[in-house]
């Protein structure tokens, strides 16, 4: 597959910047005026990154609302399969049990 809106000296340079750490493939796609799936594409072509799978659709927005509310994938896991709520209740059975201070006062 070959990129045709970028001439190969800017392919040889987003090669180059992106090798020498230079710039992120979402720096380079906006210094170069692509998508980052042209970058992508450009790196693979030069053998400098591997394909992997893209997150599709749904998929990927359940992730961004993830990331927007920094909530991890093992924590949806807990609150999806009720552990998060079984550690809660477990926490205040263990409280709810504990003796509790008095709290008396003697008058004088």
């Amino acid at each position: 597959m070959t990129i045709k809106c970028l001439t190969e000296v800017r392919k040889i340079l987003i090669v180059a910047w992106y090798q020498r750490r230079l710039m992120t493939q979402k720096e380079l796609s906006v210094h170069f005026g692509v998508s980052e799936r042209t970058i992508n594409r450009v790196l693979i072509e030069a053998g400098v990154a591997t394909a992997v799978p893209r997150l599709q659709g749904e998929a990927y927005q359940a992730m961004q609302i993830l990331k927007k509310h920094n909530i991890s994938v093992n924590e949806l896991d807990e609150v999806l399969t009720g552990q998060l709520y079984a550690k809660a209740e477990q926490q205040y059975q263990s409280y709810a049990t504990q003796p509790q201070q008095s709290t008396q006062h003697h008058s004088v």
